[in-house]
């Protein structure tokens, strides 16, 4: 008995690591990532000028694609910096916005001449506008000197309000507790709510830190929740 007992322990030791390593097997590395991000995003029906606007239809997977592949290159940390930075200079423009928005989780691994550029002479406003908020999360005290003459040259409006968000910040970096909150993120979350359905209960907390959850309004009043493009 006592030797069946010992080969189920040795078997079950065995299967799980082998789990691990096929886990390991299907992990992505960050390049391997922003090839699968270029493959999977659309952007054929988005965008100025198409017929829903900047709008997404509530059946569009990229999306999703989008959060999966920036929470995972943001798991790699630093060792992710260096194919998101090369990826900042892509010809595909929805690659180097993915770029630069990554960049933000990983700021304090990043040299700011990359960020700078990208800030500076993109041609995509999108792009300038995240590495404009990565430069913010990095931290720096000259930072909105630096930035000075850009805001004046900027013709974006949603670039210049987040020049100017990045300068509020006093040079003060991100908070390390953002990119773990980030990286412990449970995608399978996601795309949970359903048009007609109740929505799936959730807690946000205010810049303040207070708490609110959202099953606490339940019954009581109506809730809006707005995610404002570019402003927020």
């Amino acid at each position: 008995m006592h030797r069946k007992r010992v080969s189920c322990l040795a078997i079950t030791l065995l299967s799980l690591v082998m789990m691990k390593v096929a886990v390991a097997s299907e992990s992505k590395s960050p390049q391997q990532l922003l090839a699968w991000f270029a493959d999977e995003w659309d952007d054929s029906n988005w965008g100025p000028g198409k017929s829903r606007g900047y709008m997404r239809s509530l059946d569009d997977r990229g999306w999703q694609a989008r959060m999966k592949a920036m929470r995972e290159l943001a798991t790699h940390g630093k060792d992710a910096v260096k194919p998101l930075v090369k990826a900042l200079q892509s010809k595909h423009t929805p690659t180097r916005i993915l770029a630069a928005q990554t960049l933000g989780f990983l700021a304090r691994h990043i040299e700011e001449a990359p960020l700078m550029k990208a800030a500076v002479s993109d041609t995509d406003a999108a792009v300038r506008l995240y590495a404009v908020d990565a430069l913010g999360m990095r931290g720096n005290r000259r930072l909105a000197e630096q930035l000075a003459p850009r805001t004046k040259a900027e013709k974006n409006g949603d670039v210049r309000k987040h020049l100017a968000y990045a300068e509020e910040r006093k040079g003060e970096p991100a908070d390390t507790n953002i990119l773990r909150t980030f990286t412990e993120w449970d995608p399978k979350t996601m795309n949970t709510a359903r048009v007609g359905a109740a929505a799936p209960d959730f807690t946000l907390a205010t810049l303040s830190g207070k708490k609110y959850r959202l099953s606490d309004f339940r019954g009581k009043q109506a809730v809006v929740l707005v995610f404002i493009y570019g402003d927020t």
